[in-house]
C-alpha cells in the first residue's frame, strides 16, 4: 500500500469488524493502529533503519483549539523517498480526547516503535502505561482519525 491508503486499510479493518471510528476505546484504538503497523508494509518509503516507517504512541492533557482535554493517540509517520524536509513526511493519527481528564496529574508522555520486530514490547508498554489505566474503558468525548502531510 501507499502511504495515502493507509486510512483507507484502516477504515477497512474496523468495517470488517463491526467498529466505528467514534465509539473505539483506547484499548480498540491501539490495537488497531499496531496492528496496522505489523501486518501492512508501505511502498515509496525510506527503509525501516532510517525511520521511513514508525509508530507514535503519546498521551497528556493538549489543548488543540477546542478545549483541554486528555489525549491517548497513536500515529504512523512515513517518510516517503525522494522528498525533503517536512515535504517526505505524513502521518495517519488516530486520537481519543477525554475531555473528563484534562487536569489529570498524569504527565505527558511518548514512546516510538521503529520497527515490526518491536511491537510486542510496544503493545506491552502501551497497554501497561499509565495512560491506558486512566482512560480504561472510558468512552471518548471525541476521536479523531486523519491523514495529513506534517
Amino acid at each position: 500500500m501507499k502511504p495515502s491508503q493507509a486510512i483507507v486499510v484502516l477504515n477497512g479493518v474496523m468495517t470488517d469488524r463491526g467498529l466505528a471510528v467514534g465509539e473505539l476505546t483506547a484499548q480498540q484504538a491501539a490495537s488497531l493502529m499496531i496492528e496496522l503497523y505489523a501486518e501492512y508494509r508501505v511502498d515509496g518509503i525510506a527503509g525501516l533503519d532510517e525511520d521511513g516507517d514508525m509508530l507514535l504512541f503519546e498521551w497528556g492533557s493538549f489543548d488543540a483549539g477546542s478545549g483541554p482535554s486528555f489525549q491517548f493517540g497513536l500515529t504512523r509517520q512515513f517518510m516517503t523517498t525522494g522528498l525533503s524536509d517536512d515535504d517526505a513526511i505524513t502521518q495517519l493519527q488516530l486520537i481519543l480526547h477525554y475531555d473528563a481528564l484534562a487536569n489529570t496529574n498524569l504527565d505527558r508522555g511518548h514512546r516510538w516503535c521503529r520497527s515490526p520486530q518491536d511491537v510486542a514490547v510496544f503493545r506491552q508498554f502501551v497497554e501497561s502505561s499509565p495512560a491506558a489505566s486512566l482512560v480504561g474503558e472510558r468512552r471518548a468525548s471525541r476521536v479523531d482519525l486523519h491523514y495529513e502531510q506534517v
